[in-house]
Parts: C-alpha cells; structure tokens; sequence
C-alpha cells in the first residue's frame, strides 16, 4: 500500500514539474494566480505597482502631461529580476490589479478634473476593454468582483462583475479607503 501512494505522490509531481503549469498566450507561466489583485495598502496609495507571479506590473511615466510623446510611457511588465521590461500600452494606470491573465486599472482622461475610467487588458496586451463609464478610485479586484467608489454618484461604493456586468450599489454614503477583509468591506464614511 505504501509503495503504491509513493509511486502516485512521485508520478503527481513529476507531471506537474513537467509542464502541467498554465501558461498566458505570451509564454508568461501562471504559478501563484492572484485572488486579490493588489494590496489594500497599495490601493490605497493609487497601486502604480502589482505582482503576480514571477511578474510586476506597473506604471512608467516619463512626463504625464505628454503621455503619447514619450515612449518611455504606459503600463509595463517586468520579471522580478530586472529582465524583460515590456510595455502592454501606452496608458498612464493607476489602481493596478491583476488576477489570472487580466490586469484591471483605472486611467485618468480628464483634462480639467479627475476622470477616470476603468479599464482591464490581458496581460499580453490583447483585448483592452473599458469596463464602466463611472468615473472611479480605490479599485480592488478580489476573485470575479470589482469593488470601487464611484466619484460619478457621489463617491458611493458599488461592486461589479470582472466583466463590467452585475454593477450595482452598496452604500449611500460619501466612502474612500476601501480595505476588503475577508466577507467584510471596510471603509471611511466622510459626513
């Protein structure tokens, strides 16, 4: 009986050394995929920087003000050792998640006041979508929901579907600082 389990835990690890790891479309091997896309802590610091495996993400900005003239602008990947910066697009991010193979991320394109949408893209760059016209901050990402403060209806904070579909609203209260723990939402209430 013994020799049987062993010979099974043996075959179960070879087999997944061999290459039983999922791998994005760009050769990126998925290992650790992400619940929560960013820390609250992050967030609440705009989040112009996550990790999801052996990867960061980020935001690199030259000069804000001429994002387009710059290519040393946009959202980037980069192993954790310094090698292979790549730029996904030329978006100026902030409140970066990333969960599985979609980095989720806000982008400010207001002139006069803040604007910003949300936005996710695949971590190969492919299929950039945006995913409300709200304009939004404190974005987390946990599991297949969005939770965010909605700047358009009075800084109340809605949930939605990764997708963009299922939005709807939480509280009517003037909210900002939104910490996620477990089953409970956490938030600052200015009166």
């Amino acid at each position: 009986m013994r020799r049987i389990f062993y010979t099974i835990l043996i075959f179960g690890v070879v087999f997944h050394l061999m290459g039983c790891t999922p791998e994005h479309g760009d050769g990126t091997i998925v290992k650790n995929r992400n619940q929560e896309g960013n820390s609250t802590g992050n967030i609440n610091n705009y989040a112009f920087v996550a990790e999801q495996d052996d990867w960061i993400f980020f935001t690199n900005s030259a000069d804000p003000h001429i994002p387009l003239l710059d290519l040393r602008n946009g959202l980037f990947k980069m192993e954790k050792n310094g090698k292979q910066a790549t730029r996904i697009n030329r978006d100026l991010p902030s409140y970066i998640n990333v969960v599985d193979e979609w980095i989720y991320y806000t982008v400010d394109t207001g002139l006069s006041r803040p604007n910003s949408k949300l936005y996710r893209v695949k971590i190969d760059g492919s299929q950039k979508q945006r995913l409300s016209n709200d304009d939004v901050s404190d974005v987390h990402v946990v599991g297949d929901d969005i939770y965010y403060v909605n700047l358009s209806d009075h800084n109340h904070l809605y949930k939605m579907k990764t997708d963009g579909s299922n939005k709807r609203k939480l509280n009517n209260h003037n909210s900002s600082s939104i910490n996620i723990v477990g089953r409970w939402i956490y938030y600052i209430h200015y009166h």
